[in-house]
């Protein structure tokens, strides 16, 4: 009689600690909640000491009120991602369209310029709610080729996807809840279908080969489009605490910093990501991240929808009133058993 009530104990006691376990991951499963989307942007330009030379926060609202705006809200673009059969480039543009939607929004450029604007050998960085980055240098934000088209931060949608692309949702953030995103509004003079697609051979003549942007081995557009944009940074001359810059042929160049060990990172870099780095195309960390190079993989932020099969790993706020019921469901089970 003794054994038994000991080995009821033990069990009793192996129950309560599972349940205590399960809730504990259970709740820190509902603190992962998916980034919101944006309805303004801070604009900020920093000297090469780090000083703020400029720095301005505007709404969405203020932006259609006040600056000129790119897109009618009927006509569709798109980006390009990676082909996995012919040529990887794809010259022609026949295939893996990523449609973004009947897009209007405001050229980066009016708003960088808000701020004192970028000079030769600038760095403009696109910073997202979740951490996600994308830099670019001065040509192709203040020059671009009609092929990549401006850079345009999107505030409204006036027509979801039409065939395949990640799901945007329609007006103004928060129903634009891919919003505010970076779409490049490139003409139609290469797509067969006359559609407005930033093509991978686009990028491929119109950015420097330090800038492309891969999926593995594969160039693909759809990276450069982040969503849930929340800041614009103009960083004088280069990011601060790189190795490396570039120069006015689009070239990476070492820069002159001393003793820097293979891997490391700068401690001094605004909102440092890791990076997943292809195996035929390793490099150092101290290169900039610039506008996610060559090396870089596509899957860093997650769709909101199941495309491309990136599920977004996070959950919503729902999810976490869901996981506390299930918590209390089991504490009442081992008290009941008791």
């Amino acid at each position: 009689m003794t054994i038994e009530i000991e080995a009821k104990s033990v069990w009793k006691v192996a129950r309560l600690k599972a349940c205590f376990v399960l809730l504990s991951m259970l709740l820190i499963c509902s603190a992962l909640t998916q980034a919101e989307p944006t309805t303004e942007v801070r604009l900020v330009k920093y000297a090469e000491d780090g000083t703020i030379l400029g720095e301005r926060t505007v709404s969405y609202h203020w932006m259609e009120e006040n600056l000129a705006i790119l897109g009618n809200g009927a006509t569709h673009y798109y980006h390009q991602g990676p082909v996995f059969q012919g040529d990887k480039w794809d010259p022609l543009e026949t295939s893996s369209f990523k449609d973004k939607g009947a897009v209007k929004g405001t050229d980066l450029k009016d708003l960088c310029d808000l701020v004192g604007g970028a000079g030769p050998g600038d760095e403009i960085q696109v910073h997202c709610d979740d951490g996600y980055t994308l830099e670019f240098g001065r040509q192709n934000v203040y020059e671009p080729d009609p092929k990549q088209g401006p850079l345009v931060l999107c505030w409204y949608c006036g027509s979801d996807v039409e065939g395949f692309g990640e799901v945007q949702g329609t007006g103004y953030p928060p129903d634009y809840y891919a919003g505010m995103r970076l779409v490049f509004f490139a003409d139609n003079s290469t797509n067969q279908e006359g559609k407005h697609v930033f093509g991978n051979w686009d990028m491929h003549e119109s950015f420097p080969d330090a800038r492309h942007h891969f999926y593995d081995l594969y160039p693909s557009t759809n990276g450069f489009s982040a969503k849930w944009i929340d800041e614009i940074r103009i960083y004088s001359g280069s990011l601060p605490g790189t190795a490396w810059t570039i120069d006015s042929e689009s070239k990476l160049e070492e820069k002159g910093v001393e003793d820097v060990e293979e891997g490391a990172k700068p401690d001094n870099r605004p909102s440092e990501r890791s990076e997943d780095q292809s195996e035929e195309r390793a490099r150092s960390e101290t290169m900039p991240n610039v506008a996610h190079v060559e090396y870089q993989n596509e899957g860093d932020q997650k769709d909101v929808s199941d495309d491309d099969d990136d599920d977004d790993e996070r959950f919503s706020p729902e999810f976490g009133v869901l996981t506390a019921l299930v918590a209390i469901a089991l504490v009442l089970y081992s008290r009941r058993w008791r």
